[in-house]
């Protein structure tokens, strides 16, 4: 079922998916946190977030990859208060979001050219929870800053990072 799910999420086939999911109730395994997690990410492929959202809802246990694939699949779809409901999710079960789930946060903002929300959570991420900004989280705030117009800012932030600034960051500054 995992490697079915996994087929149909790549290649956005949503009803093979539906399907497998329905055997996937068929023989009790839904709230397996493995399949439940591929069935989650499946959805999100196809683009059907509410079904992702239905889906991830049922597990009984999610582990850290199970939130830290939701948050991201609903920030590559600009989805980002979705992503967001994710991230409080998991931390009222206990689990602490990684810099991942706030690099596909930070991306999430830059798609959808959200500024003051880019803002708040890269300081929630670095204030809240201790994570130390990486080169990529930079690299999305110059991208969020540059596409929103914010030329000034973005190359502030370049210059005054602590991280030294590598050809892929002045890059994107310029494109």
């Amino acid at each position: 079922y995992l490697s079915v799910t996994k087929a149909c999420g790549s290649l956005r086939a949503i009803e093979q998916g539906r399907f497998a999911h329905s055997q996937i109730i068929k023989s009790g395994l839904e709230s397996d946190v493995a399949v439940g997690t591929v069935l989650a990410d499946m959805y999100i492929q196809c683009g059907s977030l509410s079904e992702a959202f239905r889906t991830s809802k049922e597990l009984q246990n999610p582990d850290v990859i199970t939130w830290g694939a939701k948050v991201s699949g609903y920030a590559s779809h600009g989805s980002s208060s979705l992503a967001w409901e994710c991230l409080k999710d998991m931390q009222q079960c206990g689990l602490r979001p990684g810099d991942a789930a706030f690099t596909s946060m930070l991306s999430a903002c830059s798609h959808a050219g959200n500024v003051e929300e880019g803002y708040d959570y890269f300081n929630l991420m670095k204030d809240q929870y201790g994570i130390q900004p990486s080169i990529e989280h930079y690299n999305c705030m110059v991208q969020l800053l540059g596409q929103s117009g914010c030329l000034k800012e973005a190359e502030l932030m370049l210059r005054t990072m602590p991280l030294a600034a590598d050809t892929c960051s002045w890059m994107t500054l310029l494109i």
